[in-house]
């Protein structure tokens, strides 16, 4: 059972409360990211669930080695560290974005992309049902698209840079993230063994996902 609170206003400009009882719901699954709900329906469950490989099927322990930056949102420099890392590439740049519309963020990959740099970008299947002229251009600029169907959610925020440089946190590759909302994000160098797991993880991901497809 849940009530809702319905605020109403009258032409005074005066609050006026409301509540509706006895209004029951069955299912509803809430979820907020960027401050935008999300509904979830048992539906657009998968039909069959993917298996994790045998290299991150369980838990691992890392040694603490290299460097970890970290920044935090709003406006304190996240967008500058994914930046300055996507700069640094040499040979490839692999992505996982559950969300994806930052301008500053697509020019770095794309200027990756234009300097010989392998990118590759692996995105939530949410993306594919409205526009997003960003995505296309990237697909012009020759950067590959896949989409991830195989999941309720691909929630994963990664950017891997030459299969060393591991980008992570719960930074979305927005505008909001920057600017609006509490995030954060690291970068971390140095930890090959740590890298080895997150490629692991994306080339699994990769290797089920479908080519990008907007509905």
């Amino acid at each position: 059972m849940i009530e809702f609170l319905i605020f109403s206003y009258t032409m005074k400009g005066r609050k006026e409360m409301n509540i509706m009882n006895s209004l029951c719901i069955k299912k509803v699954m809430l979820a907020f990211m960027l401050g935008f709900p999300v509904l979830y329906s048992q539906a657009e469950e998968p039909a069959v669930m993917p298996v994790l490989p045998d290299t991150i099927a369980a838990p691992h322990t890392v040694k603490s080695e290299g460097t970890v930056q970290v920044a935090f949102s709003p406006r304190g420099g996240g967008q500058d560290i994914i930046n300055n890392a996507l700069h640094e590439a040499d040979r490839s740049i692999m992505v996982q974005a559950y969300l994806f519309s930052n301008k500053s963020i697509a020019a770095q990959l794309e200027a990756a992309s234009q300097r010989g740099v392998s990118v590759q970008v692996i995105l939530d299947s949410s993306q594919e049902k409205k526009t997003n002229h960003l995505v296309e251009k990237l697909i012009s600029e020759g950067i590959q698209v896949r989409v991830d169907h195989d999941f309720h959610v691909a929630h994963n925020k990664i950017m891997i840079v030459d299969r060393k440089t591991v980008v992570t946190g719960s930074f979305n590759y927005t505008y909001a993230s920057e600017n609006r909302n509490a995030e954060n994000v690291l970068v971390i160098r140095g930890n090959q063994k740590l890298a080895n797991l997150y490629v692991d993880n994306w080339e699994w991901c990769w290797n089920h996902s479908q080519r990008w497809n907007p509905q």
